[in-house]
């Protein structure tokens, strides 16, 4: 029975936590041109402690600049109580949105 309810609060863990990215990123992309999710770095690469659920790019047309923090900053004032943190960096190149291949054609 202990393992159950573990294995259940780990399970309930995981809903949230995708929960949370998915509104995130739902809520982000109403300012944004596109979105793009990058890989998860490791605490060696971000140097944080906790573990990175969620590494996402969003294209932002510069009109759309102050929307788009104040999206941010929405969901830091409620991310104490999830748990969450949201970091902002940039702005980059609009590298990770271009979408071609290279080879033979």
């Amino acid at each position: 029975m202990r393992r159950q309810m573990e294995h259940r609060a780990a399970q309930d863990v995981r809903d949230s936590i995708i929960r949370r990215i998915v509104e995130s990123g739902r809520l982000l992309s109403t300012a944004a041109r596109t979105a793009a999710a990058l890989r998860i770095q490791p605490p060696a690469i971000h140097g944080r402690a906790d573990e990175m659920v969620c590494n996402s790019a969003f294209l932002v047309a510069r009109e759309q600049e102050n929307r788009f923090l104040a999206v941010i900053d929405g969901l830091r004032d409620v991310s104490p109580r999830s748990g969450f943190d949201y970091e902002l960096n940039g702005p980059w190149a609009p590298c990770s949105f271009a979408h071609f291949s290279l080879g033979s054609a």
